[in-house]
């Protein structure tokens, strides 16, 4: 758990390169909505997608701004407040093994409870009176309250890691899909591999098939 958590924090997000890294110029200020738009290409799949609008800087495909940490995160998740940083490209797979490490102790920690708190058996062999007995039935109710809410945001996650798409992306292709439904047509995720590819691409492939569990392949 600990180390899940050293890697979310301290490993960069994948943020977008500079402009001056990126061989362009940054937009000037004045420049009006107009050209701006036309500085964006018409297909979605070339290295320079679109203009980020507080950048003024041309950024890569599947890239977002974030107005915490006032830059350019490439395939932005969000920006979680348990780790004071970006969750992007660089440390997903740290931030759901994170996730996972944290359901997995918090199970423990439930059934470990309950193995003494639902037993009235053991109350007779344990050295605790009234009070701490019902210390031990709110310790219940907490880790079990955690262990559901942790469980939700990791098949939340877990959704979206199967199907290629990030909590920023998950929102704009509900949007692109109503107008495409609108429009008579079926949107179709480019970046969608597959269920198979998209958990690879995001926790990688180890030797055996558990390898994805640790903190490095």
């Amino acid at each position: 758990y600990g180390r899940g958590r050293f890697l979310v924090k301290f490993e960069p997000p994948s943020r977008a390169m500079p402009a001056a890294a990126q061989g362009v110029e940054r937009l000037s200020a004045d420049e009006d909505d107009e050209e701006v738009r036309l500085l964006r290409p018409k297909k979605k799949r070339e290295h320079f997608a679109e203009t980020c609008a507080t950048c003024r800087i041309r950024k890569p495909a599947r890239t977002h701004h974030c107005s915490v940490c006032n830059e350019c995160i490439l395939k932005m998740d969000h920006h979680c407040p348990w780790i004071n940083n970006c969750v992007g490209y660089g440390n997903y797979r740290y931030f759901f093994l994170f996730l996972v490490y944290m359901c997995l102790g918090s199970t423990y920690t439930c059934i470990m409870t309950a193995w003494v708190a639902l037993s009235p058996a053991r109350y007779e062999r344990l050295p605790i009176d009234g009070s701490e007995r019902s210390q031990v039935m709110f310790a219940l109710l907490l880790s079990l309250s955690a262990m559901i809410s942790l469980y939700v945001l990791s098949g939340w996650n877990l959704w979206l890691l199967l199907n290629g798409q990030s909590t920023v992306e998950y929102h704009y292709n509900r949007f692109q899909k109503l107008q495409a439904r609108n429009r008579g047509i079926v949107f179709v995720n480019e970046y969608d591999l597959g269920r198979r590819g998209n958990f690879q691409e995001v926790v990688g492939v180890g030797r055996h098939w558990w390898s994805w569990l640790m903190p490095s392949i």
